[in-house]
Formats: C-alpha cells, sequence, structure tokens
C-alpha cells in the first residue's frame, strides 16, 4: 500500500475524497497500521497514507536515510561536509603557533 509525501497533504486528502476514497476517522488500517487517522485513506483497491514533508518521521515505507541515498539530496549534505572539514582546517592553521 502506497504512502504520500507531499507538501500539500490536505489538498491530496480532498482529491482523494472527491475520486472516491474513504478518509479520515472512521477508516480502519490493514496495512498502513501507523498512518494518523486523520491522514488514512480507503479505496477498493487499497490503502494510502497521504504524509506531510514535515511528517516524514511517521512513514513506514520511506525512510529519512533513503531519501538521503538519493543523489539530487545526497549532493547538498556531502558538499556541506567537505565545507565544515574546509573549515576546520582553515581554523587549525590559524590557531597553529608559528
Amino acid at each position: 500500500m502506497p504512502e504520500i509525501i507531499t507538501r500539500y497533504p490536505d489538498v491530496t486528502l480532498r482529491v482523494l475524497q472527491d475520486a472516491g476514497a474513504q478518509c479520515g476517522v472512521g477508516t480502519t488500517p490493514k496495512i498502513l497500521r501507523h498512518c494518523p487517522p486523520a491522514r488514512f485513506c480507503t479505496l477498493p483497491t487499497g490503502e494510502v497514507c497521504v504524509l506531510g514533508i514535515n511528517e516524514l518521521h511517521r512513514a513506514q515505507q520511506v525512510t529519512v536515510w533513503q531519501l538521503l541515498q538519493q543523489p539530487l539530496l545526497g549532493l547538498p549534505a556531502v558538499a556541506l561536509v567537505v565545507l565544515i572539514f574546509l573549515l576546520g582546517l582553515r581554523l587549525a592553521r590559524s590557531r597553529r603557533p608559528s
């Protein structure tokens, strides 16, 4: 069953409801048990959990570590580590007695 991670979870829930999904309280998850009740939808073909970007920690199928392993998201993290390393080297050189 899919988890949808979106910047606009309320809009996504509205679109799912307009398409015939039953969302919110009153539906019982069978597979996505950790999904917040207000973000859970059922369809005739399965379940959907709609999470906002700030709710990524609640996802069962995707972890933050898996997202950081993506090239597009991993590159800034690597650049930041290199920058911190270079700043550390410069600081160490400036504090070294002559």
